[in-house]
């Protein structure tokens, strides 16, 4: 969680509420000495960030994805969605193995 304090900045915050989204970036710590009334982090928002983070990493993981660049966005989103059926059939197969 420290390493997300990092983008913690005044500028990032507004630009995202102008775009309709909620921060889920913690304070750094001299954000909340200074203004000590800043609203508490919403923890169970923050760790479903991770959920984000690890499906976005196993689509780095398949290389049809990081090496192509599609003219039309319909052509990505069918690379996408192959990829999440790769990994669906990969993990049927690893839990039929009992």
């Amino acid at each position: 969680m420290d390493g997300d304090r990092g983008y913690s900045a005044p500028r990032i915050r507004l630009w995202l509420e102008q775009h309709g989204i909620r921060p889920v970036i913690p304070y750094r710590k001299d954000e909340l000495k200074l203004r000590p009334s800043l609203p508490e982090l919403d923890r169970e928002r923050y760790r479903m960030r991770n959920v984000i983070e690890r499906t976005i990493g196993r689509l780095k993981q398949s290389r049809s994805i990081t090496t192509r660049f599609e003219k039309l966005a319909s052509s990505f989103m069918a690379i996408i969605h192959l990829a999440f059926i790769q990994f669906y059939l990969r993990a049927c197969d690893s839990s039929d193995t009992a």
